[in-house]
């Protein structure tokens, strides 16, 4: 063989050993060693998963926008904006009970309805204060005993019986006593009554202890009730100047000051007794002003009356009811 010969087939011989050299360096760099090539290789790592897939999960699971209907926002109270929860809260209340309470009814003056020449037979005496008696205006006698106290200070009740007229103040008076006796006291709650005009009635003895249904003692206490219902009426002018004159008289007679009354509810705050027309001008210091210029100028004495002329004048007042 000759030398050119033995070249040529050299040549080839080192081709096909290089070309097989290059295809098992490829087949282990492309992974003869690595058994999960090819599932490396055929599928997507999930890094390189499309961007738009993780994006629409994400949003499926976050919360809702807040509504901006004021309408649905109500049932997603929690996102509502508090400037709703605000402009409810800051709503103002309404005022009408606060005006009625506390703006008293004014006093009033109810004009006299009977005539002058039967009042005239008792009440025009000087310096006397006349008192119907229990038997002038239809008192039952009393009918039970008494306990006995010492006057020490003064305290204002009302009947709470709204009157149409001035003429029906003696038959309520008979059906307060009715209604006392009824609870097994032994007269009328109080030791005198006030009417419109100006009239007083007698109930029972100074000397002896009133009667209550609130909470309070009343022993010690002069009790006086205005007629009438006066958390919703005004009180008469005449009506408080009797009050106040028959006051003074008791805080001479008893020797108390005048400072030492009261309204019903001052002692019992469960109660609105005297009603606000009559509390107003205790609370002002009305009252008391007044009861002061009366023992200044000189107190009409209490007296009793039980004529015929007195029984006449009830039967005249009730015939105007």
């Amino acid at each position: 063989m000759t030398s050119s010969r033995r070249q040529f087939i050299g040549g080839v011989l080192g081709g096909l050993i290089g070309g097989a050299a290059a295809i098992l360096g490829w087949a282990k760099l492309n992974g003869g060693n690595n058994p999960d090539a090819a599932a490396t290789l055929g599928a997507a790592p999930t890094s390189l998963l499309p961007v738009t897939t993780t994006t629409v999960s994400s949003s499926s699971t976050s919360s809702p926008v807040a509504p901006t209907s004021t309408v649905d926002s109500s049932t997603t109270s929690s996102t509502a904006p508090p400037s709703t929860t605000t402009s409810t809260s800051t709503t103002p209340p309404p005022t009408t009970s606060t005006t009625t309470t506390t703006a008293p009814p004014a006093t009033t003056t109810v004009p006299p309805t009977t005539t002058a020449g039967a009042l005239a037979a008792f009440s025009t005496v000087a310096g006397e204060m006349p008192a119907l008696c229990k038997a002038a205006w239809g008192a039952n006698p009393n009918l039970g005993e008494f306990k006995p106290h010492t006057i020490e200070r003064f305290t204002v009740h009302h009947t709470a019986a709204f009157l149409k007229s001035p003429g029906q103040a003696p038959a309520r008076a008979r059906q307060h006593q009715k209604y006392h006796l009824g609870k097994g006291w032994p007269d009328l709650a109080y030791h005198f009554l006030v009417d419109a005009l100006g009239n007083v009635y007698e109930g029972r003895p100074i000397d002896a202890v009133g009667d209550t249904g609130t909470s309070y003692d009343p022993t010690g206490h002069f009790l006086i009730a205005a007629e009438g219902s006066f958390s919703e009426q005004g009180l008469p002018a005449a009506q408080l100047a009797a009050m106040a004159e028959l006051l003074a008289w008791a805080a001479v007679t008893y020797d108390v000051d005048p400072s030492e009354m009261r309204g019903h509810k001052d002692w019992a705050p469960e109660t609105s007794c005297p009603g606000n027309a009559v509390y107003a001008h205790i609370a002002n210091g009305t009252l008391e002003s007044m009861m002061r210029d009366a023992v200044a100028r000189g107190v009409k004495q209490v007296r009793v009356v039980c004529s015929d002329a007195a029984k006449q004048y009830v039967k005249d007042l009730e015939a105007t009811a």
